[in-house]
């Protein structure tokens, strides 16, 4: 039996698209995914409330088996900063609590960490772009060809211009990478 170094779970948290990383606390790039959610047809007349939870209940069902796949020493979420609309906000402070449930029913660490400190992490800079972040995020880990391809089989595929959100969960791994409790779990494992 192989003993494998601990893993951090790494989440942009989103309603209709949340991107995830599970990356080991040596640095090697477990799976990088998008899960994503659709709302219902309007033609189906289904209940914005109705829709939500269905919606939530797709996103709990995936994570789920990413953490049973993986069982991660450490969560790290980009910390909760409110859209501008109202309705936006509503639904990803849903999947923000049920990331915290989660990560609480299941006895893992949780650490928050702001889309300032992901660049500072990423960059060493607070205001780098997401080309930046994308730049560097490549020049360390690689363009992580198989740990998409694992994200793919979990997902289905990604349309274009969602994969940013995977990069992004990816800078909050980076950013969590320096943490207190990742640097001890790095020595237990050596």
């Amino acid at each position: 039996m192989v003993n494998r170094p601990p893993t951090i779970l790494a989440i942009d948290p989103g309603f209709a698209s949340l991107g995830y990383s599970v990356i080991d606390v040596g640095g090697d790039v477990r799976e990088l995914g998008v899960l994503r959610t659709r709302p219902s047809p309007k033609k189906r007349r289904v209940r914005s409330v109705d829709d939500s939870e269905r919606r939530l209940k797709e996103l709990f069902e995936a994570l789920d088996q990413i953490l049973q796949s993986h069982d991660p020493a450490l969560v790290c979420l980009e910390a909760f900063s409110a859209p501008r609309h109202a309705s936006v906000a509503a639904k990803i402070a849903l999947v923000y609590g049920m990331l915290l449930t989660m990560a609480h029913h299941r006895q893992i660490p949780i650490r928050s960490v702001t889309p300032q400190e992901v660049k500072r992490a990423v960059c060493g800079v607070r205001n780098a772009s997401k080309e930046a972040i994308a730049a560097a995020l490549i020049r360390q880990y690689g363009p992580c060809a198989r740990a998409w391809d694992r994200g793919l089989e979990r997902t289905g595929g990604f349309p274009d211009g969602c994969l940013v959100h995977g990069w992004d969960a990816l800078g909050v791994a980076h950013a969590c990478h320096g943490d207190e409790l990742v640097q001890t779990l790095r020595r237990q494992s050596r």
